[in-house]
């Protein structure tokens, strides 16, 4: 967009609107259609977002690729109502002890600001590691989108993979995600070593 005799990008409102005027950002775009995170980064690619390098994408193709599954987990950014900020709003909460079901919530980083849907979720890492002596692991789930709309529920299962019959055991619970919640980690206590744990959404 020129203004003046400068031109300035859409980019200004949020790393993610690809049009707007002099005062708004009018519509926005996935950064994964732009093939940055596909193919790698070009000369005239922007630097990506922190919270956009660490999306986990399950395929990896070259720039003009005609594979028809090669966007298949692009996702539909819409402009928010431009008097909430998400990138002010958003939050992560931490379950305090596995004994209750009580979590702390504090501020966290975004780069959402007007451009923004109502998520898709994921486990922040597909593999946990823990020390023998560990009472517990914490497993934390994160929230594409910047966290917008309605209350949403994830249901999460938990199976012990490396166990006899007397051992095994299968345990379901459902994490809650209020608007503007973007990041929620839950706690798992460790039973007994040389057991692995098959996470599942």
């Amino acid at each position: 967009m020129k203004l003046g005799h400068q031109c300035e990008t859409c980019s200004r409102f949020d790393p993610r609107c690809n049009s707007c005027n002099k005062t708004s950002c009018l519509g926005c775009i996935d950064l994964l259609l732009k093939s940055i995170r596909r193919s790698g980064k070009r000369d005239v690619d922007s630097e990506l977002p922190i919270d956009e390098t660490s999306r986990e994408l399950s395929i990896t193709t070259t720039f003009g690729s005609q594979q028809t599954n090669a966007f298949d987990e692009a996702e539909h950014y819409f402009v928010v109502d431009r008097q909430s900020n998400l990138q002010e709003s958003a939050i992560a909460c931490d379950q305090v002890t596995f004994l209750d079901s009580s979590f702390i919530c504090h501020p966290t980083i975004i780069t959402n600001v007007v451009c923004g849907h109502q998520g898709s979720f994921s486990f922040l890492s597909p593999e946990y590691q823990v020390s023998e002596g560990d009472s517990f692991v914490r497993i934390i789930v994160k929230r594409t989108g910047g966290g917008v709309g309605a209350e949403k529920n994830v249901t999460y299962g938990i199976q012990h993979i490396t166990t006899d019959d007397s051992d095994f055991f299968v345990t379901f619970n459902t994490l809650i995600f209020v608007p503007h919640e973007i990041q929620k980690s839950f706690l798992i206590p460790i039973i007994d070593d040389n057991k692995k744990v098959l996470f599942n959404m």
